[in-house]
This record gives structure tokens, sequence and C-alpha cells, in this order.
């Protein structure tokens, strides 16, 4: 498959990486606002063509889809001229700023007839898909799936800590708002409180989301740490805790038949290569929206899944602006 891809930042180096892994994948041009970022880009991963701007892509012909991985705040406009072109796009989340902008974007590709995936890349970690299959398949019995990230949010790229792009809530909020989304069900309202204390932007807060359900969920986050702590924690009705390492996909206290990754046994400093299991999830996805194109099958992630996310940080803003408890939209 012939991908064309819009931006040169840090995740573009990810999905670059991840698209050499997959034999039918080729990114076949690159496009940057630095044109110096995207020549460096272009060498470096061996790409035939780059571009300025991402209005070169849509004069090519013969090209799969447009992976997009520019600042969230230009997703709408991008993703939406390109799906006018008629091509296919793959989304880094978020998918937008806001609910009314998802809107416009799932308008059009319902107009166009184009396939577009939201990057929920986090969902396809083997470790995750398994719990869930459990969950679903009546095997374990969820009471409640508590988030926890804490990073050095002074580590991370500056725009990303600006209310212009939406803060810690989009841009590490948002994994953890669409893995809630993935585990509960009718997820009815939240209460979130949190602080502003290096940052801008709300930069350390807890959620706690009710269900139609007995199932809850929560997020903490904050970028106040020192050093990363990442994971996921199942509390199931047999008095049962299962723990997802993020960044390892490993699984802690699994229970038969679920622990067929490796155990915890200890803690340890990852490897270059161990990090990467990270990105297992991105792998997953890609090769399964490219079948879903191959096979003019749903994509993996639909735009509903955007905009449903959005939706539900939206509310866990309200909640940290006013202070109160806040009905989440079916």
């Amino acid at each position: 498959m012939k991908i064309g891809l819009v931006g040169c930042g840090g995740v573009a180096n990810y999905h670059a990486k991840i698209y050499k892994l997959i034999k039918d994948a080729e990114v076949v041009a690159v496009t940057d606002v630095n044109l110096e970022r995207a020549r460096s880009f272009a060498s470096r991963f061996k790409v035939k063509r780059y571009f300025p701007t991402y209005q070169d892509l849509l004069e090519m012909e013969n090209l799969d889809y447009v992976d997009v991985c520019t600042p969230t705040s230009t997703h709408a406009p991008i993703v939406i001229d390109i799906l006018r072109s008629g091509m296919n796009v793959l989304c880094e989340k978020p998918l937008a700023l806001n609910s009314e902008q998802c809107d416009q974007i799932i308008s059009e590709a319902e107009t166009q007839r184009a396939k577009l995936c939201i990057c929920h890349n986090q969902i396809f970690f083997p470790a995750v898909r398994k719990i869930k299959s459990k969950i679903d398949e009546g095997e374990i019995e969820l009471v409640s799936f508590k988030t926890f990230d804490k990073e050095n949010g002074a580590l991370l790229p500056s725009w990303t800590a600006t209310a212009s792009e939406g803060g810690i809530l989009w841009e590490t909020g948002y994994h953890l708002a669409y893995l809630q989304l993935f585990f509960l069900r009718e997820v009815t309202e939240l209460f979130a409180v949190g602080k502003k204390v290096k940052f801008p932007v709300y930069d350390d807060f807890c959620v706690v989301l009710k269900t139609a359900s007995r199932c809850y969920g929560t997020i903490e986050l904050s970028w106040l740490a020192k050093e990363m702590d990442v994971f996921y924690e199942i509390d199931t009705a047999d008095g049962g805790r299962i723990q997802i390492d993020r960044n390892s996909d490993y699984l802690l206290n699994a229970p038969p038949g679920v622990a067929d990754t490796a155990l915890f046994k200890s803690k340890r400093v990852f490897s270059r290569k161990l990090t990467m299991r990270y990105f297992r999830g991105h792998f997953h996805l890609f090769t399964s929206f490219m079948n879903s194109i191959k096979n003019d099958l749903p994509p993996p992630v639909p735009p509903i899944e955007g905009k449903k996310t959005i939706q539900l940080l939206e509310c866990i803003q309200e909640s940290l602006n006013e202070g109160k408890v806040v009905r989440v939209p079916n």
C-alpha cells in the first residue's frame, strides 16, 4: 500500500518505523511546513518524495491513504481537505479539538465515502485485547477499570501544554479516555478535580466515571512526576486485581488462561527493544486499517469513536472548570 505522511515531527518518526516493519506498506511521500525537516525525514527513511504542504500530496495518484501526524489544532482542516480529495485517512489522536469539528469531519467522510481511522493504538495492545475478550465472554466480571499515568511534562514538546492544543487532557488524557470507553459500557456521568501547578492548563487531576451498571472507572493523570509511571488496573468481582504495564504490554497477577504474555516478576530498566513493545498497538492498528481498505471493510477505529472520546474529554474539562458532576452524552 502506498502511503503519504503529513507532518515529520516526533510521532511521525514512530509511524515511519512501524511502516518499515509491515511488508505491504510503503511511505512514498512526506510533507512538512519545514521543508528542510521533510527533506531530512525523507532521507532518513528512504522516502522518494517530500513536499512543503499536504496539498502537494493531493496531486499524487494511486495513494491508498494519507497518515496525518500534525498538532491537534490542525487536524480538522487537513483531514477535511484530504477527505474532499477522495482519499482515505489515518489520523493521529485526537481527531479534533472539539465535538463540533468531529461532526464536520464525520460528515465529510460520509459524503465522500472515504475511510477514516483514528489512532486509538492502545486498544490494540495484545494484553488489553486479551483482558477485554475475557470480559466480553463473561469469564471475568469487571468491577472497576483504573488508569494511572504520571509523566514529566517538561520532557514533552512545549506546544502540548498549551490551551490551544488542549493541554495534558487532549495530549495524554485522550488515551485514558478511549480506554475507559473501550472497557466500560454506558458511562453516564463523571466528576473531576485537579490543579494547574506548573503549566497554564490542568496538569494534575483525577476523574471518577460512573456507568449505568455496577462498573466504574478512574483516571489519574499528572505531568509533575520526575519519572514516567503508567499502568492500568482491572478489579474483578471475585476479588482479583489484574494490572497491565503499558510500556511493556505485560500483565501482572493475571489468572490462568489470561497470562500468555510474559508476567512481571520484578522492576527492570527497559531496554530500547523492550520499550518498543508499546508500538505493538500501532502495528496491529495500521495492518487492520490496511486490511479494511483492501477488503472494503469498516475501519478498525471509525471516527465516531474519536468523537465519543472528545465528548468525554469535554465533560472532564467542564467538571474541572466548574467543580461539578457532569452528565456524559449517550
